[in-house]
């Protein structure tokens, strides 16, 4: 007789879609909502800081996070801005050209004609 059942099931999925800083994120929704409690001023802040709160825990969740990396490299190339805000990996990233680096790799013969062939005529000059 396997051991767990239904729970242990439940509790995998748990702890691989709620992957969460836990103490930092209560933290983080303990003061949204002590802010739009205290410090809002009007109907729209204090709502915004009210939606603040569980979008600390939202936004964290895998799905979340699937959903915005596949946002970003859907992006391809992004503007100015939105590239200004990444890290400088992520930027040199996304501003690659491709088509050039893989030229400069391999040479403007051989990108985009397919593979050298395996007998070593590319050498050769073609008449």
């Amino acid at each position: 007789a396997g051991g767990g059942g239904a729970t242990t099931g439940v509790r995998r999925v748990l702890q691989k879609n709620l992957n969460i800083n836990w103490l930092e994120t209560l933290r983080n929704a303990a003061l949204f909502l002590f802010f739009g409690l205290f410090g809002g001023r009007t109907a729209r802040t204090k709502a915004a800081m009210f939606a603040g709160a569980p979008l600390c825990f939202l936004l964290q969740a895998r799905p979340t996070k699937v959903l915005l990396k596949r946002l970003y490299y859907a992006l391809g190339a992004p503007p100015g801005i939105v590239l200004s805000l990444l890290p400088a990996p992520h930027q040199v990233i996304m501003g690659l050209d491709a088509e050039r680096a893989m030229e400069f790799l391999y040479g403007s013969r051989n990108v985009g004609g397919g593979a050298p062939s395996p007998s070593g005529d590319d050498d050769e000059e073609e008449e």
